[in-house]
């Protein structure tokens, strides 16, 4: 028998964002609808949903490690306090495959921070919780948004600022601040102005961030957007490509 995990989504509950009209089911949640349309290794896989009148279920493969759950990676870095580029590398590079997949689709997770990540003890992982993402068309511009409903912390710049923000930028945005906390233990910013400015702090004593890793984080934090990394030349960067 297959181990599932089973999230419980309370329709009363659920802000206006997070419905989409589906074709084949009507009103549902937009995590439902973007998991019924993905499959990728590095993305919690669908099973199946069934609903009543106060709950949707939403099924999915359960990830499991040796004698016990797998932790999200929020977790797995407090117990490391920061991990090896090598092993940043590895987990940076799947989720970035994950993202890379979703944009293709014009699906943007836009809350991708530690805690909605699952880590399994290979350090193989799994994008979770798309309950703020959005469905775009992949034949036009990706639209403006003015309301942004992920994680402060993991906000870019133009967003803190207030301004109508492209999901693209400001996930690449998000993958950088990612990328610090994996390799520092630390997010990048002492303060909100800070994230505005892109100042980046410099590691805590007696943490060393190469060269390469740090033009990544650099480029994924650029303030203007148009100079901003894409996600494509996060792939193929040095530091990514290397073994």
């Amino acid at each position: 028998m297959r181990d599932v995990a089973i999230k419980f989504i309370v329709k009363d509950k659920m802000p206006r964002h997070s419905w989409i009209l589906d074709r084949d089911y009507g009103m549902l949640p937009i995590e439902i609808t973007v998991l019924r349309l993905v499959k990728h290794e590095n993305i919690v896989e669908f099973i199946e949903f069934f609903q009543d009148d106060v709950y949707f279920y939403l099924v999915s493969a359960y990830m499991r490690q040796v004698g016990r759950a797998s932790y999200d990676l929020f977790e797995c870095i407090e117990r490391h306090t920061r991990l090896s580029e090598d092993v940043a590398r590895r987990i940076f590079r799947q989720v970035v495959d994950a993202v890379s997949y979703l944009h293709s689709l014009g699906i943007y997770h836009r809350d991708i921070k530690d805690e909605n990540i699952l880590i399994d003890q290979d350090f193989r992982v799994k994008l979770i919780d798309f309950g703020s993402a959005a469905i775009t068309d992949t034949r036009k511009a990706p639209p403006y948004h003015d309301r942004f409903f992920g994680t402060m912390n993991f906000a870019s710049s133009e967003i803190l600022q207030n301004k109508a923000y492209q999901a693209p930028p400001a996930e690449i945005w998000t993958l950088g601040i990612l990328l610090h906390i994996l390799v520092t233990g630390e997010c990048p910013f002492s303060s909100t102005q800070a994230g505005i400015e892109g100042r980046i702090s410099p590691p805590r004593k007696g943490v060393f961030m190469s060269r390469d890793c740090e033009a990544l984080v650099r480029g994924c934090l650029e303030v203007d957007v148009n100079k901003r990394l894409t996600i494509h030349e996060i792939q193929s960067h040095p530091w990514l490509m290397r073994n």
